[in-house]
């Protein structure tokens, strides 16, 4: 077994068995410390997320999510996940150095031990053409399977089917 398949061992004093670790990047922490986070969506082109309303001692993580650990096993998104979660509720500890899982090979990677139960916000930023992010994606056979509608026919405790016009 390599580093990269060794979920770390739980942090602290308290054992929580249903803690989940995400693993990712912090990207709260703009310049001078501003509580922001910039998405580059082209070369001139930058989205800046911030929280419009900042309860007094507040605290939350905006993440560029690659993966996470549960139960002892690591995964990994095929996609970065951007997600937003709030660490006051004692739901997420603070972003530490990642280790296991494959994250410890640089100090960019961070890690944070959030409760399953803790609210999130994903965000799914996506660039291509209006063409591919709307028309192609909701085409039939590219949407989820519980779009699509669905009919239901009972039988008769004799085995006739009964439907429509029956």
């Amino acid at each position: 077994m390599s580093e990269f398949d060794l979920a770390p061992a739980p942090g602290g004093r308290r054992f929580a068995p249903d803690e989940v670790i995400i693993y990712g990047v912090d990207l709260k922490t703009g310049p001078n410390d501003d509580p922001h986070a910039e998405i580059l969506v082209r070369k001139d082109w930058i989205i800046s997320l911030r929280s419009a309303s900042d309860p007094a001692g507040s605290q939350y993580e905006i993440v560029a999510a690659y993966g996470y650990a549960y139960e002892g096993h690591c995964y990994r998104f095929d996609r970065p996940k951007i997600l937003v979660f709030d660490t006051d509720d004692g739901g997420a500890a603070p972003g530490a150095r990642a280790e296991g899982c494959g994250f410890g090979i640089s100090a960019d990677y961070k890690m944070w031990r959030v409760r399953p139960d803790a609210d999130v916000l994903e965000l799914a930023p996506q660039t291509d053409s209006l063409r591919k992010v709307l028309l192609e994606a909701n085409m039939p056979g590219q949407r989820p399977p519980n779009t699509y509608s669905s009919h239901m026919m009972l039988a008769h405790r004799g085995g006739r089917l009964t439907g429509s016009g029956s």
